[in-house]
């Protein structure tokens, strides 16, 4: 939708997230895309929000027996475990998607976000340190992954081959497709927007003198204590 609406695609940093969007399925037997939840996924332990895991998290839930699916449609995975149904990005679909940003000619890839992702490498399995983050690396700039200690060959993690459980994917029943008339959009967004001039929107915004130079922020999270 952006490029269709102008946007440069050399202009455009596409996200990564090292976190998985969880929900409560209303009936456990039906777990394909598309079918109907109740309610947000549980909280975890460290990142302790509804609805939210961070990718170590999604970790241990394959280790711990969870169900592994592969979206052949999507080229990505999820989990179920009972009732609970897990979205989430594992490194085979991290490196598709910087294929993807590559083939493309976007600008490149951002990640949401760092202490998310097994930062310690001890959690996932492989021994590698920030796997996610890492493939993403490896694949825009060619810079190896650091391991947990000297010798260990960063590879991925096959979760098909690791989860004790493989649940085959099927293709859900998709409502009909709409298409969107950008043109149309476009007008009837600029109908209801108030002409305002350049000058007179500065002048509304009454900038200070002293603004400096952007800068680039970060912050810690909630869950942070656990490094």
């Amino acid at each position: 939708m952006w490029t269709r609406l102008g946007a440069p695609k050399e202009k455009l940093v596409i996200g990564m997230p090292t976190y998985g969007r969880s929900f409560t399925l209303t009936d456990s037997n039906n777990y394909v895309v598309n079918s109907e939840a109740k309610d947000g996924g549980k909280a975890g332990e460290y990142t302790r929000e509804a609805g939210f895991l961070s990718y170590y998290e999604v970790c241990e839930m394959l280790l711990q027996g969870a169900n592994y699916v592969w979206d052949d449609e999507m080229q990505v995975p999820y989990l179920v475990s009972d009732d609970q149904w897990v979205g989430f990005d594992d490194e085979k679909s991290i490196r598709n998607k910087m294929s993807w940003i590559k083939t493309n000619g976007f600008a490149g890839a951002m990640v949401w976000t760092v202490d998310m992702d097994d930062f310690n490498g001890t959690v996932c399995g492989s021994g590698v340190k920030y796997p996610l983050i890492g493939a993403m690396r490896e694949e825009l700039f060619g810079i190896a992954r650091e391991t947990v200690a000297p010798g260990i060959e960063p590879s991925d993690i096959d979760w098909a081959s690791v989860a004790s459980s493989v649940l085959p994917s099927s293709v859900a029943t998709l409502p009909p497709a709409q298409r969107i008339d950008v043109q149309q959009l476009i007008k009837d967004a600029s109908s209801t927007q108030k002409k305002v001039s350049r000058p007179a929107l500065l002048q509304q915004l009454k900038l200070p003198n002293n603004v400096r130079e952007p800068r680039v922020f970060c912050y810690y999270t909630n869950w942070s204590h656990r490094c």
